[in-house]
């Protein structure tokens, strides 16, 4: 794997993204003091990256096989147009003229 050589916007760049993946954590103790039962806090925080695990990891299933499909169909069908183009495609008019 090559990677590029780091450059002064390049870690800005990365820099603000770890800042902005870690902005919601600061949140966290403002809704766990609003909770009527502030101890159940670890289980809903399990719950909630679980759930959104499971949506994530469902989605990116379903493009994969959405994309793999497509894929294959795009794949048949170029071979049918080659065959085509190729000429090696044989048709048999002689059966309705008699």
């Amino acid at each position: 794997m090559s990677h590029r050589n780091p450059t002064f916007g390049n870690f800005f760049d990365a820099f603000a993204t770890i800042l902005f993946s870690f902005g919601g954590a600061s949140a966290f103790p403002t809704f766990q003091v609003d909770m009527r039962n502030p101890e159940k806090f670890p289980k809903a925080v399990v719950i909630g990256i679980t759930s959104k695990s499971v949506f994530y990891i469902s989605k990116h299933l379903l493009q994969t096989h959405i994309v793999l499909h497509l894929r294959k169909v795009a794949i048949h069908n170029r071979n049918e147009t080659s065959h085509i183009v190729e000429g090696s495609v044989s048709c048999d008019f002689s059966s309705g003229l008699q």
